[in-house]
């Protein structure tokens, strides 16, 4: 196997390995370490976080909200990471 092969299989494997984050301060483990605000959202209720699919999710760091992540954007997601998903409340 050459050298290049080896490294796309590594590369691979990392990209499908499976990463914990938080979101709304509970583990939520992705089975894939690149995934779309919606994915991320999906997971979440499946093992058990209480919020719903239309609610908007922001990543945050040093306790605070920093960007929102739209359903369809897809985000490389890091070991320890945190999300909060929210009530979209605009009623304009």
């Amino acid at each position: 196997m050459s050298k290049t092969t080896v490294e796309t299989e590594v590369l691979n494997a990392t990209k499908t390995a499976p990463i914990e984050i938080s979101v709304n301060f509970n583990r939520v483990v992705m089975p894939v370490r690149e995934a779309t605000g919606l994915e991320i959202k999906t997971v979440a209720i499946k093992q058990g976080v209480k919020i719903k699919p239309d609610f908007i999710l922001y990543e945050v760091k040093d306790g605070k909200r920093r960007h929102r992540i739209p359903d369809d954007k897809k985000v490389e997601l890091r070991a320890g990471e945190q999300f909060e998903a929210v009530p979209d409340d605009d009623n304009s």
